[in-house]
């Protein structure tokens, strides 16, 4: 993936998981695997896999946020979002996200309040 070999990664994940079916880290790989090579609706489903083997995994919940934005489905990016903050936990990565899918929507005084959050952790 660093290298941007994004395909290569994807069947690298795959193999990965044929060897460890029930990691979850594996399982995260191979979503973002898909999430790199554009394939949304693959990576959200394996989020659901994830989810599935270990609903504790906290980047199975803050993933699909990012994924729905890439798919332009603003109103589910925030709900995803916003359960990913209830369940993991404000950071920055999960205040940065819904911010975003807040300034899509339009939602510009929440977008700045979750701003003014993220330069607070700064």
């Amino acid at each position: 993936m660093p290298m941007k070999r994004y395909e290569e990664a994807l069947a690298a994940a795959k193999k990965g998981l044929d060897l460890d079916p029930l990691s979850p880290a594996l399982q995260w790989l191979l979503a973002f695997s898909y999430y790199l090579t554009r394939q949304w609706d693959q990576a959200l489903e394996q989020c659901r896999n994830i989810l599935e083997l270990d609903p504790n995994y906290d980047l199975a919940y803050q993933f699909p946020g990012f994924t729905y934005l890439q798919k332009g489905m603003i109103d589910e990016g925030i709900s995803a979002c916003e359960m990913a903050a209830q369940v993991v936990g404000y950071g920055p990565w999960v205040l940065a996200f819904p911010a975003i899918a807040y300034a899509r929507a339009g939602r510009i005084d929440e977008a700045r309040r979750l701003l003014k959050e993220l330069q607070d952790l700064a």
